[in-house]
């Protein structure tokens, strides 16, 4: 049976159509693979019958995996990491402010665990908690930066995090990284920090 390939960024009931019209103007049954399922379209097939036949399928092998082991595995860890995350919004409003490796810690697990957007938190109450603690975004203190400087890094590395969280954005991953290169090379140091 010939492949037919649909054109990308058209609907799925556009894709059924214009797999019917190709396989009418060509009066032979073609397939197609329309998000990761076969369509199998015959001269004379109907759309509507093909696009809801194609769902039920969509709809079957989406029950298939919600039952399966890896997705009860997925649930268990998306538990895990929302679980941590309420954690650390509890947490949030006794963090100790002068403590930069207790608030790049925050943001390295918030970061860590808020990866999936299943993991929901009000990033504003975030960001109004630092704010009000003396704490900006990046694009307030980006010609300020002084990578030498422990305190002056620490407080570029979360104005990135709440960069991030002001737009509505999740902390971006590379601050996990970022952070242990800050403390590979400033180390602990949990000595008091002008807030």
């Amino acid at each position: 049976m010939k492949k037919y390939l649909s054109r990308p960024g058209i609907t799925t009931y556009g894709s059924v159509l214009a797999l019917v019209e190709h396989v009418n103007r060509q009066d032979e049954a073609h397939s197609m693979d329309l998000n990761g399922v076969e369509v199998i379209a015959r001269p004379g097939d109907g759309v509507t019958q093909l696009h809801e036949e194609w769902r039920l399928k969509m709809n079957q092998e989406a029950d298939n995996y919600r039952n399966s082991p890896q997705a009860l595995a997925e649930a268990i860890c998306l538990a895990a990491m929302q679980s941590r995350v309420d954690e650390l919004m509890e947490r949030l409003g006794l963090l100790d402010f002068a403590n930069l490796d207790e608030l790049i810690e925050f943001f390295d697990e918030l970061t860590k665990n808020s990866n999936d957007s299943s993991v929901v938190y009000d990033q504003s109450i975030i960001i109004d908690v630092f704010t009000r603690n003396g704490f900006v975004s990046v694009a307030d203190i980006r010609s300020m930066y002084d990578e030498h400087d422990r305190e002056n890094s620490a407080r570029y590395l979360i104005g990135q995090a709440l960069g991030c969280l002001m737009i509505g954005m999740p902390v971006h991953p590379v601050f996990c990284f970022k952070a242990k290169e800050w403390y590979d090379k400033f180390g602990k140091d949990n000595s008091s920090v002008s807030v």
